[in-house]
């Protein structure tokens, strides 16, 4: 504080967090006792700060020039407590007051709040923000005023004066001053309710309207919470609403119409904005389900994707290494270990498309319960994982790029028959039971709510499946011999919830169902090697990853279509005379499925 001389008042901080600040404990507080950030005598007063959490006090301006100098760019913040004679951003008795923010976040406040306050000068440029739900009923908002405002030479009190509705809910006695009005709401009042009511029992002011004429008024609607309600298309909210009238003559409304306002994650809003004469409204014209939270379902597609690919395995180099060690051993129990294991990088199409890197690996037993080892059982344990990316584009929304990981752990049994005894030489049955639980999780920074925060879920629910099948084997001279099958595949991924962004999905139960069908050639190059060339092709007969949200349908991702398959790989003995066997290959895929993938197979007796 400054007493006297032409010193400047600058860069001062308050902070009170409770107590009673000037007060000898009577009642009521007078204007004598208050709180000043910086007050100088004759010099300016720029850049103090008062902060007020709790407590009781009469008065708090931010800073304050006693005799010429200018109050500017100071500020006062409220978070809670009691003033009882008003609030002022900055106070000069005899210059300006300009560049002064008041800002209102809670407690309970009675007289005038003036963002900045003259008596002889001009107050503008200043800000007053309320948010929240503080007490102002008792509160007049003016966001410039001079005490000798009713002469004609009054010097302005409006210009660049702006008031701003941050997430605010509450009546106060008046409003005036304010060149710029900005309403910003991150939730929906609810139908009839209003932001701000102008609404008083004070004697000289009751029956007054609100002037806004010449003003410019905008909305800003960040989004709604998902902690109210769901709006409905037809509700009406009040921004600003004075029953004895409002004057909009030559105001500006600078947004009529706010589109693509977003709840959630799930929803977009188109709001209208309309001036009447007793208030201004914003009304829902229109409701969407967004269309981005198609990219949800992605995460549960590359689950999919994976479990399937772990069925590949069972269905294909599991089988044939079940039996081929059931024939092969020589152990005295008659049960044989088999092994498999493969990874693959492909690119699916969903609509968009998912980028999967995965890795499955099997492990089990199996023995021949006939003497001409026509009938394979085996049981098996398997695992696998993998990371996804997946990238989503919209002809109405911008794009979304997703990424995760997933991952499965589970068993099953497997069998085959061999038909020769019945006559069919080279053909057998074949069938396998899988299940165990399945793991995904998502990530995306470009899913978002109208707060910005990101969407992320973890999911693990149950899966199962299986395959049923014909395979036939032929030799086709010395050294060549050829293998094909037919088969059909069906994995199943049961339901899941999850809360993203606040909104409640519902992930439905997903089945894929394929068949496929491909032959493979082989040549006994020596005693110990036996390289391989085939080819396939598979068609994906449903597969869509499909969800819910408040029991609208969102966009599914589709695995459905078709895919040609090409592989080279050979088959070796590592050591001579020692039942162990390593089958090394790689895949190429195209259509639906587009990549290339490797497979290690190992059969060994022990």
């Amino acid at each position: 504080m400054v007493n006297s001389g032409t010193g400047r008042a600058t860069n001062n901080l308050v902070v009170i967090n409770g107590g009673e600040i000037g007060s000898e404990g009577g009642e009521p507080y007078y204007t004598v006792y208050g709180i000043f950030g910086g007050r100088a005598s004759a010099g300016d007063a720029v850049n103090n700060r008062v902060v007020m959490t709790g407590g009781h006090t009469g008065f708090i301006e931010g800073g304050s020039s006693m005799n010429g100098g200018t109050a500017s760019y100071n500020s006062v913040l409220i978070t809670g407590g009691r003033i009882d004679n008003g609030v002022t951003g900055g106070f000069s008795r005899s210059g300006s007051s300009s560049h002064n923010t008041v800002e209102i976040r809670g407690g309970s406040i009675r007289g005038h709040i003036y963002g900045g306050k003259t008596e002889n000068g001009a107050a503008t440029h200043n800000t007053v923000i309320l948010a929240g739900m503080p007490d102002l009923e008792q509160s007049q908002i003016i966001g410039g005023f001079d005490s000798y405002a009713p002469n004609s030479d009054a010097p302005d009190v409006r210009t660049g004066n702006t008031l701003i509705l941050d997430g605010f809910q509450g009546k106060v006695a008046r409003i005036a001053n304010f060149e710029r009005y900005a309403v910003r709401l991150s939730t929906w009042a609810g139908d009839g309710n209003s932001v701000l009511t102008v609404s008083t029992e004070i004697p000289y002011i009751a029956s007054t309207p609100t002037d806004l004429s010449g003003a410019a008024f905008r909305v800003e609607i960040s989004g709604f919470s998902t902690d109210a309600p769901l709006p409905s298309v037809g509700e009406t909210i009040s921004l600003i609403r004075n029953e004895n009238g409002i004057n909009t003559t030559g105001m500006t409304l600078e947004t009529p119409a706010v589109s693509g306002v977003k709840r959630g994650i799930s929803f977009l809003y188109d709001v209208a904005v309309i001036a009447g004469e007793n208030s201004i409204d914003a009304t829902i014209t229109g409701r969407r389900l967004n269309p981005q939270t198609k990219s949800l379902s992605e995460g549960r597609a590359a689950a999919m994707l994976l479990a399937s690919q772990g069925g590949d395995l069972v269905a294909g180099q599991g089988i044939n290494n079940a039996v081929l060690a059931s024939m092969q051993g020589t152990a005295a129990s008659g049960v044989q270990t088999f092994f498999a294991m493969s990874g693959s990088h492909s690119q699916y199409d969903t609509g968009s498309h998912v980028d999967l890197s995965g890795f499955s690996v099997l492990a089990g037993v199996s023995t021949s319960l006939q003497k001409l080892r026509s009938l394979v059982l085996g049981g098996f344990f398997e695992t696998g994982w993998g990371n996804y990316t997946s990238h989503n584009t919209f002809e109405d929304a911008s794009f979304v790029r997703a990424s995760g990981d997933t991952s499965y752990c589970g068993g099953g049994i497997l069998a085959r028959y061999n038909l020769t005894s019945c006559g069919l030489k080279g053909l057998a049955l074949e069938a396998s039971f899988r299940a165990g639980r399945l793991d995904a999780d998502y990530h995306s920074g470009d899913l978002t709510d109208g707060a910005g925060n990101s969407s992320s879920y973890n999911l693990s629910s149950p899966y199962c499946g299986g395959h049923a099948g014909l395979s036939y084997e032929r030799k086709l001279g010395s050294r060549i011999g050829m293998s094909s099958y037919a088969r059909f595949l069906w994995t199943r991924q049961d339901g899941d919830r999850a809360d993203i962004a606040g909104d409640n999905i519902r992930f439905r139960a997903m089945d894929s169902h394929r068949l496929q069908g491909g032959a493979r050639f082989h040549y006994e190059a020596a005693p110990a090697i036996r390289p391989y060339a085939g080819a396939a092709y598979e068609w994906e007969c449903s597969g869509a990853s499909r969800a819910v949200a408040y029991g609208q349908d969102i966009a599914a991702p589709s695995l459905r279509g078709g895919t040609g398959m090409a592989e080279l790989g050979v088959v070796f003995q590592p050591l001579a005379g020692k039942p162990i066997f390593l089958d090394l290959g790689v895949k190429g895929y195209t259509g639906k499925r587009d990549g290339f993938g490797g497979n290690i197979q190992l059969r060994a007796s022990f």
